[in-house]
């Protein structure tokens, strides 16, 4: 058994040719979350973490931008309505691949709030993968999976499903951007090994083997 991981594309995922905005240049903290709209993703319960953070009335201006589409999002719409933050969390749809790079170097943080169930325990998500690749800082799910390959000097990890947690790490996110900047590189290291240059050889290399086998 060879094991090959679903990483990034530097190509692609490349930061240097993709511009980081100024940490909240606008006043603005703006976070991103990019994936099919699945309820196991867990995006209502950013919705709900946004919702608290306004209450509070803490001072920190926060909008979400979500990318890509699925069968959750009629529910997300509905939560979002229910909340009355459709000024604060925006529903994008599907963009090109070719744009993902850029709205992740746009935002000032990325979300990944996958829900704490069994699947995701042993599921390490692409998305995240992606985030780290462009250096955004994290904020995700405490997940088995998600902590064996990095660890909490690269990600701010809060409990699955806890709307609370994450609005608290929302709010650390703002105020302190020098520690946010320093996990975003620490994760970018820890996560160097799963790039496509990487994983490719060893791809091309089974398959060769393969064909060698069979003559």
């Amino acid at each position: 058994i060879t094991v090959v991981m679903n990483g990034p594309d530097e190509r692609l995922f490349d930061p240097t040719r993709h511009p980081r905005r100024p940490f909240m240049e606008d006043g603005v903290l703006r976070l991103v979350h990019h994936s099919a709209l699945q309820r196991i993703y867990g995006l209502e319960v950013a919705v709900a973490a946004i919702a608290e953070l306004v209450q509070r009335g803490a001072g920190v201006q926060v909008r979400l931008d979500v990318y890509g589409d699925g069968p959750y999002r009629p529910d997300i719409e509905a939560a979002i309505a229910r909340r009355g933050l459709a000024d604060r969390v925006l529903l994008h749809g599907r963009i090109p691949l070719e744009s993902i790079p850029g709205v992740l170097t746009a935002a000032d943080g990325g979300l990944v709030p996958s829900l704490p169930e069994p699947y995701l325990e042993l599921s390490l998500s692409t998305k995240l993968l992606e985030l780290v690749a462009m250096g955004t800082p994290v904020i995700a799910s405490d997940l088995a999976t998600f902590r064996s390959h990095l660890d909490e000097r690269a990600v701010m990890y809060v409990p699955g499903g806890d709307p609370t947690a994450l609005a608290d790490a929302i709010a650390r996110l703002a105020a302190d951007p020098a520690a946010a900047q320093a996990r975003a590189a620490e994760a970018q290291s820890q996560a160097a090994a799963y790039g496509w240059g990487v994983q490719a050889p060893t791809y091309l290399a089974v398959v060769e083997r393969l064909i060698q086998g069979r003559h």
